[in-house]
């Protein structure tokens, strides 16, 4: 079986070599995890969510590659944040310190760094917090939506007078993410949502009253 799968690697389709893939995992019997991405194909994995499902089941035998994967800067951007998904999942907190690495470079490609947000939301730990409140500033999107729902999920109180601010950004879900958070922050973050319901403009208002008023608060 493990040679027909191994055979299955170097196949025509892409489809076939990621299902020999997933299901040489199980058998601890996958060969060394670059050498997968490189049968795979970087195309093939950029548009398919089952990468992160392989990825989750190698957490057990391949975590240190995986690890090297995801700070690899050569790497397909998706890749890189499918490895980082799977890390993550195990729920481990030695992770934070490379998630932060990944996050804090400039450079990142900002699909990598949504995702290293999100699962800094996911482990839930306050040791990601500054982490978190930095990638607020970020000028994509995707990685402001992740880092306003990973406040909301770690608690960071601290972050209540931006996530106010976000409440204007200039995307919807940035918006009702922002709003969504400040409504999960306890009496805090529910003062500041009626306060600006009532006496805010525009946007803001208008988020923080539908937030609100979806919440029944």
């Amino acid at each position: 079986t493990d040679r027909a799968l191994r055979a299955r690697l170097r196949d025509r389709s892409p489809e076939m070599r990621l299902v020999a893939a997933i299901s040489l995992a199980p058998l601890d019997a996958e060969p060394p995890l670059r050498e997968i991405i490189q049968q795979l194909g970087s195309r093939h994995a950029d548009h398919s969510r089952r990468v992160v499902d392989l990825f989750r089941q190698m957490t057990d035998t391949q975590s240190p590659e995986l690890l090297d994967v995801a700070r690899d800067k050569d790497m397909a951007p998706f890749v890189r944040a499918a490895a980082v998904e799977a890390l993550a999942s195990a729920g481990d907190y030695e992770l934070i310190p490379a998630l932060a690495e990944i996050t804090n470079d400039p450079a990142c490609d900002p699909l990598v760094v949504a995702e290293c947000v999100r699962a800094l939301g996911e482990l839930e730990h306050p040791s990601g917090a500054s982490v978190v409140e930095r990638a607020l500033e970020h000028s994509d999107w995707q990685v402001r939506a992740e880092a306003v729902e990973a406040v909301g999920r770690i608690g960071i109180i601290e972050a209540t007078p931006r996530l106010t601010l976000l409440l204007a950004d200039d995307v919807w879900p940035v918006r009702l993410r922002a709003g969504e958070a400040l409504a999960g922050l306890g009496a805090t973050g529910r003062q500041a949502l009626r306060k600006l319901a009532e006496e805010g403009s525009g946007r803001t208002q208008r988020t923080a009253a539908l937030v609100l008023a979806e919440r029944g608060l």
